[in-house]
């Protein structure tokens, strides 16, 4: 895993140009049912494969200047294919993220992560909650976003 092919084509056209990016911030959402079924070790695989194919691209760079120009952005709660991301897997990847010194940790978004247990349409007794507005996970408002506000690089 990594970047989608279309992505490192784009990566090979910035190099080829002379650019070097400060960052280059991984979606960490939506994997394939045929990845493994921890949200976290999926994050982990993803940035390792993305870790791979930047020091490729650009093999000037040492290996803490790639970390830092990496950035980790996971969907809270629950992905629309039915994979979720709980608050325990955001602890894992913050640690991850201190002991890489990644370029930047968030999330997506802060809209879902406020509004559980907030709005009717996010109880966890719903069968369909609207996963637009919700994480679909048993948390308080912004607990995802507090474990991000607590990393610092």
């Amino acid at each position: 895993m990594g970047f989608p092919p279309a992505a490192e084509r784009l990566l090979n056209r910035l190099a080829d140009s002379g650019i070097q990016p400060s960052l280059l911030n991984g979606l960490l959402m939506e994997f394939g049912q045929s990845a493994p079924a921890d949200a976290f070790e999926c994050c982990r695989i993803a940035l390792d494969g993305m870790f791979t194919q930047v020091q490729a691209i650009w093999p000037q760079w040492s290996r803490q200047q790639v970390w830092r120009r990496i950035g980790a952005t996971p969907m809270f709660g629950r992905n629309m294919n039915g994979k979720v991301f709980t608050l325990e897997n955001m602890r894992q990847l913050a640690a991850f993220a201190t002991e890489h010194q990644l370029g930047c940790l968030s999330g997506w978004d802060a809209t879902r992560d406020h509004n559980q247990g907030t709005l009717p349409e996010c109880s966890l007794s719903s069968n369909h909650p609207d996963l637009v507005r919700c994480t679909a996970v048993e948390q308080q408002p912004y607990d995802f976003a507090k474990i991000i506000a607590r990393y610092r690089k």
